[in-house]
């Protein structure tokens, strides 16, 4: 019989250790469902195991640590989560740290937290497993390290600050991998330079928790605003060696309950970050020079904790230098956090502590005014743009960038007079003919000299450029619900036999929105409605609108239609790259599936292989059907967000950002995304 060991949590055990590599414990864990990997781990570090000669084999000190770091971030409640959220174990590219992958809602707050404590206690693991794999003597062997190192590994990992200050040493000398986006470049020391930038080093830190930040800066001011998530206590470690330590050195001691303790942690730790972050914002453009951190709880744009406000001269002169020489990793500072305010020396403060050393959240901790007033809505800010600008987007205030409906009807109002109406057709087309005579009404007289434009989302107001017109060329804003009245009488009208009225108004549909491909769906739905469709004109609307089109969700409904299409006229060829492309646009949209379907069913029954996404691509460009989105329309909008981004109207940018980001992939366009939609403020529910 196996005498299980006493609970490692508590006691250093002085056993013979047991062998074998980190690196195939690992691989173990990341090869099976995650409440059973971490139980495995937990039941290797405190019974040990069974050898070739079916004798037992005492665990090693490192496998006691992760046993003991697993049972105490609560990792025996990860099967019951599992049950109900789907649980993915990663390991981070080019980095040793794990990641606990779940889908967003599925988490209630508590259950959240244990996640996250059981990520926190494997990223522990695995910077001790890391340091092991460096050993000369016994590289990677679970027999690497006895109990007073790996708790002295541990210490280090928490407190290498000077480490993390040489890495944006090195990043502030490196080119910006994305000033330069579709072939358009942005200029050095922009807004656009600065984020990306800044989020691009925050990338490469390799600290113990989850980072989530977001930014906001204007150049033009020198100001910037940085937000972050401070870690909750329950992330830090339940147990500690109580031993004698002198720097790196542990001499002996036994482990300990440290939970009392983890709230000053936190909170030490969350200052240390906070002037390390400083160092990434002012070393992203000498042109910063005040920035404002604010640490929240759960997530970058959570409740505000604390803000500290920093200016250029006195950080670089008398605070990165104890970055720098490893003044801020001293244990001295752990149980005090207001002595590291007055290492950090902030020009201003609001921060409060409860007895325990945990944050008290301050209500003045906020970003500056003068960052807060580039985020009026876009309807009320009347700041003039740049000449460039002017001639791009064919406006000359911000305020005429503004999509958003304010008439009396809504698209949904609209959208109600047809559905209460299903059964006549002909009250539905009265009453959609008095709503149209209302919403023109509406129209403002000052401005019908200005050409109608109707956008339903930020990013296809910055196409214009792209549509019939001049730089002189100036618009007056209609509503959704204007548009809706054209596409949904044009239905009708087709409907009711009446097909010149209805191509009339989808007609003036396409006139009044040159970048959206509503009228050329709705025109091509009509061809192919009736006994007999009209399909060479269908694919002449179809190909006018992938023309246009940039929106994935609407260019991978196109090329599915086209492929529809294609298919029913025999040319299977062409129909296949169209369900290609479609199967392959950006990220995954809700056609993928349906589109990679329709082609392995045209190739069902043949020995021809599943083209590439290059050979599809030709094999368009040879049929004469449009590549969407088109390299135009990507670099006329990138040109549009990089513009507004750098002229600080983050709220006219954001969305065009986000189309960049569907169609590239990478994390730091979507993160620029979410950072000019909310900045460094809280996210209001």
């Amino acid at each position: 019989m196996i005498e299980q060991q006493t609970d490692p949590r508590w006691f250093v055990e002085r056993t013979v250790p047991a062998g074998g590599r980190i690196d195939e414990v690992f691989e173990a864990m990341t090869s099976m469902p995650l409440p059973d990997a971490l139980e495995t781990e937990i039941a290797r570090g405190t019974r040990g195991l069974i050898g070739e000669d079916e004798a037992h084999v005492e665990p090693s000190a490192f496998e006691r640590f992760a046993a003991r770091q697993l049972e105490s971030a609560g990792a025996s409640d990860i099967r019951g989560i599992a049950q109900h959220a789907k649980l993915t174990l990663m390991r981070r590219s080019l980095m040793p740290w794990f990641r606990v992958v779940v889908n967003a809602g599925e988490l209630a707050e508590d259950e959240r937290q244990t996640v996250l404590a059981v990520e926190a206690a494997l990223n522990r693991i695995a910077f001790v497993a890391e340091a092991a794999g460096m050993q000369s003597d016994r590289p990677g062997l679970v027999s690497s390290f006895n109990d007073e190192q790996i708790d002295a590994l541990v210490a280090h990992m928490m407190k290498n600050w000077n480490e993390h200050a040489g890495f944006v040493d090195y990043m502030v000398k490196a080119p910006n991998p994305y000033r330069s986006v579709y072939g358009v470049h942005a200029p050095e020391n922009g807004a656009w330079d600065i984020l990306t930038q800044f989020k691009n080093t925050c990338d490469g830190l390799q600290l113990p928790f989850r980072l989530d930040t977001s930014a906001e800066a204007y150049p033009q001011t020198g100001d910037m605003a940085i937000s972050f998530n401070v870690p909750e206590p329950v992330l830090f470690s339940a147990v500690s060696l109580n031993a004698v330590r002198s720097g790196d050195n542990v001499d002996g001691g036994e482990w300990v309950n440290c939970e009392s303790r983890r709230d000053v942690w936190a909170s030490t730790y969350a200052l240390r970050l906070a002037g390390l972050l400083t160092y990434v914002g002012f070393g992203a453009s000498d042109a910063i020079t005040d920035i404002t951190v604010i640490g929240r709880r759960g997530n970058a744009h959570g409740s505000a904790v604390f803000s500290l406000k920093f200016d250029r001269v006195g950080f670089y002169f008398d605070v990165l230098p104890l970055y720098h020489n490893g003044r801020f990793n001293a244990d001295e500072f752990d149980s005090n956090p207001q002595r590291l305010i007055t290492l950090l020396q902030p020009v201003e403060t609001h921060v409060s502590f409860n007895e325990q050393g945990g944050f008290i959240a301050d209500p003045q901790a906020r970003v500056p005014q003068a960052l807060l007033d580039l985020r009026k809505p876009l309807r009320e800010d009347v700041r003039e743009l740049a000449d460039n600008m002017k001639a791009l987007l064919r406006a000359d205030r911000v305020c005429e960038l503004d999509v958003s409906n304010d008439l009396t009807y809504t698209v949904e109002d609209i959208q109600a007079i047809v559905r209460d109406n299903a059964d006549s057709l002909v009250t539905a087309m009265l009453e959609l003919e008095s709503a149209q005579m209302q919403l023109t009404k509406e129209q403002p007289m000052m401005s019908m000299i200005r050409q109608p434009l109707y956008c339903d989302r930020e990013a296809l107001r910055l196409l214009v450029s792209q549509a019939e017109g001049g730089e002189a060329t100036r618009y007056r804003k209609i509503g959704g619900a204007l548009a809706a009245v054209y596409a949904e009488l044009a239905r009708i009208y087709y409907k009711l036999g009446r097909s010149n009225e209805a191509f009339l108004d989808l007609r003036k549909l396409q006139q009044m929105s040159p970048t959206s491909i509503q009228s050329y769906v709705e025109e091509t739905m009509a061809y192919l409605t009736g006994d007999e469709p009209q399909f060479n004109r269908a694919i002449d609307a179809i190909t006018l609108a992938l023309s246009i089109a940039v929106v994935p969700e609407e260019v991978a409904f196109l090329y599915c239609t086209f492929g529809t299409v294609l298919t029913a006229t025999g040319d299977k060829n062409a129909a296949l790259s169209c369900y290609l492309m479609a199967s392959t646009v950006g990220h995954t949209t809700e056609f993928s599936d349906v589109a990679r379907e329709s082609a392995e069913a045209l190739l069902s029954g043949t020995e021809d292989l599943m083209p590439t996404r290059a050979q599809t691509i030709k094999a368009l460009r040879d049929e004469g059907i449009p590549v969407a989105p088109t390299q135009d329309n990507m670099q006329c909008l990138t040109t549009a967000v990089m513009m507004l981004t750098d002229a600080g109207v983050p709220l006219a940018a954001f969305d065009g950002v986000g189309l960049l980001a569907a169609y590239s992939g990478e994390d730091t366009m979507l993160w620029l995304c979410n950072a000019l939609r909310l900045g460094a403020g809280e996210e209001k529910e």
